[in-house]
């Protein structure tokens, strides 16, 4: 089953809003959606083989998401 992981910023409120949305609409075409916001959560999400980062934010989001990958 496809997996998307979203990544954001607590601060990030437009980010947030967006990826609720989107999430919304993916999982009701049987995608799982996980939502990983920065800071808010010390664990690390769970990441399978397949499963697609988006970075929702700047250049830092970008790099947080690009080593949780």
């Amino acid at each position: 089953m496809p997996e998307v992981l979203f990544v954001a910023y607590p601060s990030r409120t437009d980010a947030l809003a967006l990826l609720e949305g989107v999430a919304n609409e993916l999982e009701v075409r049987g995608i799982t959606c996980q939502t990983h916001v920065i800071d808010a959560s010390s664990e690390s999400p769970s990441i399978r083989s397949g499963t697609i980062v988006v970075s929702l934010g700047g250049d830092g989001t970008f790099l947080h998401a690009a080593r949780l990958a």
